[in-house]
């Protein structure tokens, strides 16, 4: 299975061998577990939200925040992002996670803006819920509930959708812009930018 795993994976070495990583194989049994409990997660109240500043040069010691997603898993601790989205991306529980991640990060938004403390918060979005036909109208229906004001939330997303499908993500981004919703280029510089 390994070596399976090692010759198909894409070839950025031409060292005339493939070597097995453990990150290559989708079908780990680790993995497996995790996407069989995916569903369950939300439910069982497992996932939880970290905050990380924003600063900028001048102006406020903080000028936002970005939301980031954890699973606080029974077995295997705490796991970061980059253990559990590529999996959701693949399995089409993606959607579910970003609802859920926009849901209590305007939330908690709501909650500081409350207590005067009007910071924006971020969260990055995939190219599956960007492109989703409804996703602008969820986040439309979740700030008016949380009665936000649409420039409390920056919509991240990678490069990649923009680039690969300029034609699909221009809609889109274009109804969040006109929504009032701030958009952002995560990790700006480090694909093709």
């Amino acid at each position: 299975q390994r070596a399976a795993v090692a010759m198909y994976w894409p070839k950025k070495d031409r060292n005339g061998y493939p070597l097995y990583a453990p990150e290559q194989d989708k079908s780990s049994p680790h993995r497996l577990i995790l996407l069989g409990e995916f569903r369950q997660a939300i439910r069982r109240q497992e996932l939880m939200l970290e905050y990380q500043p924003i600063v900028v040069a001048k102006g406020p010691p903080v000028h936002g925040v970005e939301a980031l997603v954890r699973w606080k898993h029974e077995r295997f601790g705490q796991l970061s992002p980059d253990d559990f989205i590529p999996l959701a991306e693949r399995s089409g529980f993606i959607r579910e996670i970003t609802t859920w991640v926009l849901r209590h990060a305007l939330e908690d938004a709501a909650i500081w803006h409350n207590n005067g403390l009007t910071v924006s918060v971020s969260v990055n979005v995939t190219s599956a819920s960007l492109l989703d036909p409804e996703f602008a109208n969820t986040v439309a229906g979740l700030l008016a509930s949380f009665k936000l004001p649409e420039h409390a939330l920056t919509l991240e997303m990678t490069e990649t959708p923009l680039l690969n499908d300029q034609d699909r993500a221009h809609e889109p981004i274009t109804r969040l812009s006109k929504l009032g919703v701030q958009t952002s280029i995560d990790d700006f510089g480090t694909g093709y930018s």
